[in-house]
């Protein structure tokens, strides 16, 4: 009964990553890459300015998906652009930790909140 609940678990969470990487084939493979490098490279302000929005997205969708789907859609889309400015001056692992930190923040934030209901779950009454 647990190793069957256990693969069915496993299996929705791989049918997602292998929709999540569909979907980002997809939308390289008709362009979208370039359309969301022209956005970020039209907006002033430099590399802070578009890292400052991409995190602002990233929160944003923080409210609504799970932590997978946001590091398996968004994640290859942003970061080969971010980390391909010659002014940034930052590494993968920076990129990384910053995202990680932004997404437990949103999970924090109304109007969902994920992390509150888990927490919820696990503290007494």
């Amino acid at each position: 009964s647990v190793m069957l609940e256990t693969s069915k678990t496993t299996s929705m969470v791989f049918i997602i990553l292998l929709g999540a990487t569909m979907l980002t084939s997809a939308f390289r493979g008709f362009g979208g890459e370039e359309l969301v490098k022209e956005f970020l490279s039209s907006i002033p302000g430099g590399f802070w300015a578009k890292f400052m929005v991409v995190m602002a997205v990233i929160f944003i969708l923080g409210f609504f998906l799970d932590f997978i789907e946001i590091a398996v859609v968004v994640v290859p889309l942003v970061a080969p652009i971010l980390l391909a400015d010659p002014s940034a001056n930052i590494t993968a692992v920076w990129l990384g930790v910053m995202i990680g930190i932004n997404l437990q923040t949103s999970f924090l934030t109304p109007p969902f909140g994920f992390a509150l209901f888990y927490l919820r779950g696990v503290a007494p009454p």
